[in-house]
């Protein structure tokens, strides 16, 4: 027997099931990508609809059989995007047409009995809002994968407010023409769904590797059900509102590293596909589930001391979540792969995250990302050394740790930019923002300022503290500084006074607007911090009518100190 058949349908009669080649019940499978399509979408489906007469073709539906015979539900491999959001359509025509038969033809396409719904999401959460959907009951704190769907009908609702052609969309849909692809098998329907990104119809490396994983139940309905929960539990990790899907995709890439080293988002899933041969699917996707967990949590800078061990020391754990809230900030992606096969080796070997040891790696990494982040160098020269760093990691005798770790410090600093380089970026980049500001990214951002200025004033030695930012050349009035020229007065009022090289750190602000040499005297010069005593080196440039020459050149040490400090830190 084949494996595969083709069948021409019209959508009623595929939903209804007027032949026996269709249970007239679709469950959107395990191993489907989640209903996506947004409003664009659903306005150009319905403008198809529109456009062209009955019988129009709208594409391939690809199913796998019902197993249970006629009373159970034929798995959607491909085409849930449009046979979803038909259904959505065909409900939101309910409340407006008004012929009895055409009533119970809707109902007939929606409902094959007492109400139950013919498509059915394995996902609870998706599966509950489309049935109040199609009910008429509202749903309430909607997650974001529930809110598609409410979005899409509400875009359906607006559609029909000015698209009055109810009946005639209604026959239109009914008469749309589909080529429906059944298969007999779990074994081919994953064959066919690699067989679809292989000839055009390009999947994600994620759908990819969620119908890799499925394929390896080998039809055992019990493995099928935790591959499915815990691939579940996994997928949601991704899908708040803090944390953006496409963390999802670099996540598998970024573990991946640990197990194998280098790979590109195109070799994942042969890479993985091979892997899983040898590996139980279950395990490896509780472990994947774990990882993903530390990873989401290192992202969003939401990871606690006792997740990772309660004996750690205390200043070193306050230290790491300044630096990870930094961190987050830089959107250097390749960071997080190294700094979840750090925390994944503490949970191999916990003595490592005994003391500070996990912070001074982490400040060592950091201090690499702050340099290149200031720099023309791409991500793409240092990924590979990151990844073959994450699978030494895990992968050699703890005995060769220190040796891992060096090689790989070593490597960092050789592809360090020019000092040259960082000095002129950084001070081309750093404005410290006003609390008001509404954009706000790394190179505005108030506590990544304090930071460097902590590692300019220290050498690099501290950053944690309760300092205030110090503008010398206030923020506020101007009265005081009475030897500005009004021909540069605007250059330093919009420019020049939220520069790196008129920034500094005090314990505390009492000098507001006083001109500089009374700010020297009341606070820079009883400073905890030399540096700040140094000011008065610049006291000539910043009493003078251009102050802008003293920004630009304590600027200069500035940057330059903060690069000897942050090259220091990985020697």
């Amino acid at each position: 027997m084949a494996e595969r058949t083709a069948y021409n349908y019209s959508f009623s009669n595929f939903l209804i099931g007027a032949t026996n080649k269709s249970s007239g019940k679709l469950l959107i499978a395990n191993f489907q990508r989640n209903y996506v399509w947004g409003t664009g979408h659903v306005k150009k489906l319905l403008d198809s609809i529109r456009a062209n007469e009955k019988g129009h073709y709208i594409g391939n539906i690809v199913v796998q059989e019902a197993t249970n015979g006629a009373g159970g539900h034929d798995r959607v491999v491909d085409g849930q995007q449009r046979i979803v959001t038909l259904a959505l359509i065909i409900s939101e025509l309910r409340r407006h047409l008004t012929d009895e038969s055409d009533l119970k033809r809707c109902e007939k396409i929606l409902f094959y009995s007492d109400k139950n719904p013919r498509v059915k999401f394995s996902r609870k959460n998706l599966n509950d809002t489309y049935k109040k959907i199609l009910r008429n009951v509202l749903v309430e704190n909607p997650d974001q994968s529930q809110e598609l769907l409410l979005k899409n009908q509400k875009a359906i609702k607006v559609y029909f407010e000015k698209h009055k052609e109810y009946k005639n969309i209604l026959e239109k849909i009914s008469a749309l023409e589909f080529v429906v692809i059944k298969c007999k098998t779990t074994v081919s329907v994953y064959q066919l769904f690699e067989a679809l990104n292989s000839h055009g119809k390009r999947l994600s490396a994620i759908e990819l590797i969620k119908n890799g994983l499925f394929a390896e139940s080998n039809e055992n309905e019990s493995v099928e059900r935790k591959i499915n929960a815990l691939w579940e539990e996994m997928e949601k990790l991704f899908e708040t509102e803090e944390i953006k899907n496409i963390w999802f995709g670099k996540f598998m890439r970024h573990n991946w590293f640990s197990i194998a080293g280098p790979v590109t988002e195109g070799k994942l899933y042969e890479r993985l596909k091979k892997y899983l041969k040898e590996e139980n699917a279950v395990e490896f996707l509780e472990n994947l589930l774990n990882s993903a967990k530390i990873y989401t949590k290192l992202r969003s800078a939401d990871l606690r001391k006792k997740e990772l061990s309660n004996s750690m020391d205390h200043t070193a754990w306050q230290r790491i979540e300044l630096l990870l809230r930094n961190i987050s900030e830089l959107e250097i992606d390749q960071v997080y792969a190294v700094i979840l096969a750090l925390v994944k080796y503490g949970k191999k070997e916990p003595e490592y995250f005994e003391k500070d040891r996990l912070y001074r790696d982490i400040f060592k990494i950091w201090s690499f990302i702050i340099i290149v982040k200031f720099s023309n160098l791409s991500p793409s020269k240092y990924e590979t050394t990151f990844a073959n760093f994450c699978h030494d990691l895990l992968n050699k005798n703890s005995s060769e740790l220190k040796e891992v770790k060096k090689e790989f410090y070593a490597k960092l600093y050789s592809l360090m930019p020019s000092k040259n380089e960082f000095v002129i970026k950084l001070n081309k980049s750093i404005r410290c923002a006003n609390k008001e500001e509404k954009k706000v990214n790394f190179s505005n951002s108030r506590e990544f300022v304090r930071l460097l200025l902590m590692i300019y004033l220290t050498s690099g030695e501290e950053f944690i503290g309760k300092y205030t930012i110090e503008h010398i050349i206030p923020q506020g009035s101007l009265v005081k500084w009475k030897n500005i020229s009004e021909e540069n007065k605007l250059e330093v009022e919009r420019v020049y006074r939220y520069k790196l090289g008129n920034l500094t750190l005090l314990n505390i602000d009492n000098v507001e607007n006083e001109n500089f040499n009374t700010k020297y005297k009341k606070s820079y010069s009883k400073s905890v911090f030399p540096k700040n005593v140094q000011l008065s080196m610049y006291k000539d440039l910043f009493n003078s009518d251009v102050p802008q020459k003293a920004v630009t050149k304590r600027g200069v040490k500035i940057a330059t100190d903060i690069y000897d400090a942050l090259a220091k830190n990985l020697c």
